[in-house]
């Protein structure tokens, strides 16, 4: 999949021919990866998506995602659903079971690997006091 991505960014997009070239490419390291921390600046899925498709272009194979901690507890669990309720900053500002679905299905189709992170019981500020 990266390969295709080195060859897709060769293309002379005025007449498009390529280059005549050898390419030797390959990733330094397994591990490239986005973090992003939803819990303390909410962002929607279509702002994630494209986040995601950037990171794509840009070779990148991981994203970390920094779902809830103190500030916010934006995803909605099916077993806890009070978490959400609670500690989110707003009710249109949560994470739902297709909301994370989406995404992980988005990302896989981007050849990105979702790492969700979710800091409990340590990280429990947004759940109230």
């Amino acid at each position: 999949m990266r390969g295709l991505e080195t060859f897709s960014q060769l293309v002379n997009t005025n007449n498009y021919s390529l280059p005549t070239l050898h390419i030797e490419d390959y990733p330094r390291y397994k591990f490239r990866g986005l973090m992003l921390d939803t819990s303390r600046h909410y962002l929607s899925v279509k702002v994630l998506k494209q986040l995601i498709r950037a990171a794509s272009w840009s070779k990148l194979n991981v994203f970390h995602w920094h779902i809830v901690d103190d500030p916010s507890f934006p995803y909605c669990s099916v077993v806890y659903p009070d978490l959400c309720r609670k500690g989110a900053f707003s009710p249109h500002h949560v994470y739902s079971q297709s909301d994370v679905l989406e995404i992980i299905l988005f990302s896989y189709k981007h050849g990105v690997i979702v790492l969700p992170e979710l800091d409990t019981p340590g990280h429990t500020l947004s759940w109230g006091a």
